[in-house]
């Protein structure tokens, strides 16, 4: 397939896939989902940006809860602290292999996140908003999945497609010469 996967073989360990990003701002799109449903506890797969490090980024972070329900948190991760700075239940039950479209944007200080059912189209409104300084650089952008203590899954993945960095847009502008 063309999915990206993060095998959750061992728990309380972070996986995380990373590009180098060109600028701080960002409006990123990716599709996440599960290759089971939860048992024991959650299982958690996020859009990542301004990522300096495992213990330094925002996300826009789905779990994936022992009941089906699908809780979207704008978060940040400062010095191996997680913060959740808005939260929002995406109104779907969970199915594995279902996928959900995330949409995260971080312009300067100011971040929202929405999530959908990936077959079904983009929510006009925002989900989740916040501002917050604590990590102004570009660093880069990717994704990061996680099972928890209490997670009974055995080796769970995270499947991610079709991710997007939709803004900034480059382009070169050349003069044209008589």
């Amino acid at each position: 397939g063309t999915a990206g996967v993060h095998v959750l073989s061992t728990v309380d360990i972070t996986r995380r896939t990373a590009v180098t990003a060109v600028t701080p701002d960002f409006d990123l799109y990716c599709s996440i989902t599960t290759s089971a449903l939860a048992t024991g506890d959650s299982l958690f797969g996020a859009a990542t940006a301004r990522m300096q490090d495992s213990g330094n980024m925002y996300m826009a972070r789905l779990e994936f809860t022992t009941a089906n329900t699908v809780l979207l948190a704008l978060r940040k991760i400062v010095a191996d602290v997680g913060t959740d700075m808005d939260a929002y239940t995406v109104p779907v039950t969970h199915v594995a292999g279902t996928y959900i479209r995330v949409r995260m944007r971080g312009i300067g200080s100011s971040f929202k996140a929405k999530a959908w059912l990936a077959s079904g189209l983009e929510p006009p409104e925002w989900h989740a908003e916040a501002t917050d300084t604590s990590i102004s650089g570009a660093h880069a952008v990717g994704t990061r999945s996680i099972t928890v203590t209490g997670n009974t899954n055995v080796n769970p993945e995270i499947q991610y497609d079709n991710y997007e960095v939709v803004q900034p847009q480059t382009f070169t502008v050349t003069r044209s010469v008589n």
